[in-house]
């Protein structure tokens, strides 16, 4: 349907009265043109507004003229809601100049954490500020772990959160500086960047969403499925792997269907199991997927004790079962030889990914359960990256903040890369070159080496492509970009 103005309704109308009686007086103050044109021509361009609203009101296409509460209501015809952001989170290293010889304990005694630490403030005043939501411990008994050779001193990595959503709050590696005085630490640092923050979803964004749901109508559907984890509000990325997946996970019966997320929702539990030696030497933690252990406390002897990671006990995180990286998955804390053992009942504080529990029951609801379909809610596998290049730069340029701006930006790049997408030393140099054209002469081609970081030590290559499956992404510390200065 033509949209017309009242302006052109009116000069439809005299051009049609004219053509028929070209001696019809039609000037302005007269019968014909104030009465019999201009009025009904008036109402009828309203009328023709209000038809072009509904018309755009019921068509996302028109996305950006509409308002957000336009959009919100269309969006509300097909069960979704604007996603309201999510919390960027990242590692936070505190850390002691001399080993510790009493305990000193970074959190809340809950095991929730709670410290907070931010950002020094930007040319706009602005900082921004994070918590950590675990609580770890400095002890005489576990100074030998923490203690970094290469920097001499003794470091704590602690999971932190972001105090508010969105992108701003993925600050840079050691962008971190502020913290809450805690007796006993010196200095803070954050080794990488915080990641994972989003903002609130806009119309355009929302509008992407109406339209695969538009072709989602059924949850069985990979557009279903999609459409349904993708409104979780701390989901950036997700895919659906089946039994037709290229490299699909499980395929036993042939319905096996697996929702992969990137995104975290992270939730401090405690354990309190029994220990005994008959079968107390493994112990599958409750909450699935797990991040970290935090503590093990027991009595040993009628004394209260920390257990010791990595000489009394080990956390492992199942790699290797149909179920890993799920609520059902097998992570747990596996007792060693020869080291301290519990009494009895023990406490393991530790933090999961609970996301991955909230999505597992909305797909087992009984509104949205599929008869005959296997469905299994899984965290998307990382693959760690790692890569050596040699850059040029700019005579005057000092080579120690150059090196620290070149790795901000490729890791800044590299943990942005969502489920399945390729990376290539192309789009590296792209955003080098985009990013730091006032720091970089040149790069050179091939890199020394980029490659996936394996458990062992090897010659990496230097490989111009890296792939990864649909149910796997990559991401990249800055420890493991070395960059040399020419």
């Amino acid at each position: 349907m033509s949209i017309k103005t009242s302006d052109e309704l009116i000069q439809q109308a005299l051009d049609y009265i004219t053509a028929w009686r070209p001696d019809v007086d039609t000037s302005v103050g007269t019968l014909i043109k104030d009465i019999v044109i201009d009025v009904p021509a008036t109402v009828l361009g309203v009328a023709y507004q209000d038809l072009q609203q509904i018309q755009k009101a019921s068509s996302i296409n028109y996305v950006n003229e509409l308002t957000d509460n336009q959009v919100e209501d269309l969006a509300a015809n097909y069960g979704l809601t604007r996603k309201q952001g999510s919390y960027a989170t990242g590692v936070i290293t505190f850390i002691r100049y001399s080993a510790p010889t009493t305990t000193v304990t970074v959190g809340a005694s809950d095991g929730t954490g709670g410290v907070s630490v931010s950002t020094l403030k930007d040319d706009n005043g602005v900082s921004y500020s994070f918590t950590t939501v675990e609580t770890k411990q400095f002890t005489v008994a576990n100074a030998s772990s923490l203690y970094s050779a290469d920097r001499n001193r003794w470091e704590l990595n602690v999971t932190i959160q972001a105090d508010q959503v969105g992108s701003d709050y993925n600050v840079a590696a050691n962008a971190i500086k502020m913290f809450s005085g805690i007796n006993g630490v010196d200095d803070i640092v954050n080794y990488n960047a915080c990641v994972g923050g989003l903002d609130i979803e806009t119309n355009e964004q929302l509008g992407e969403r109406i339209k695969e749901a538009a072709k989602a109508r059924l949850l069985g559907t990979v557009a279903g499925y999609k459409s349904l984890i993708d409104s979780f509000n701390q989901v950036i990325d997700s895919a659906v792997v089946d039994t037709s997946t290229p490299g699909y996970i499980r395929n036993t019966y042939g319905n096996e269907v697996d929702v992969v997320i990137i995104g975290q929702q992270i939730e401090a539990y405690t354990d309190t199991p029994t220990y005994n030696n008959v079968n107390g030497n493994e112990y599958i933690l409750e909450h699935q997927p797990v991040i970290s252990v935090n503590s093990v406390i027991g009595t040993v002897s009628g004394n209260e004790y920390t257990f010791v990671d990595g000489t009394d006990y080990i956390f492992v995180k199942d790699t290797t079962s149909d179920y890993r990286e799920s609520a059902k998955g097998f992570d747990k804390i596996v007792w060693q030889q020869g080291g301290q053992k519990p009494d009895g009942e023990y406490t393991i504080n530790y933090s999961a990914n609970q996301l991955i529990s909230t999505i597992q029951d909305t797909l087992d609801s009984e509104e949205n359960k599929l008869v005959g379909s296997d469905v299994l809610v899984r965290e998307a596998e990382m693959i760690n990256i790692q890569m050596e290049l040699s850059v040029n730069t700019y005579s005057g340029t000092n080579a120690t903040s150059s090196i620290i701006q070149i790795q901000n930006v490729i890791q800044q790049y590299i943990n942005n890369l969502k489920l399945g997408e390729k990376l290539e030393q192309s789009d590296i140099v792209y955003e080098l070159r985009s990013q730091l054209s006032d720091i970089i002469d040149n790069i050179t081609l091939p890199f020394e080496y980029m490659d996936i970081k394996p458990n062992y030590v090897y010659v990496p290559k230097s490989q111009n492509v890296l792939t990864c499956s649909d149910y796997q992404y990559f991401r990249i510390n800055t420890e493991d970009i070395i960059v040399n200065i020419n």
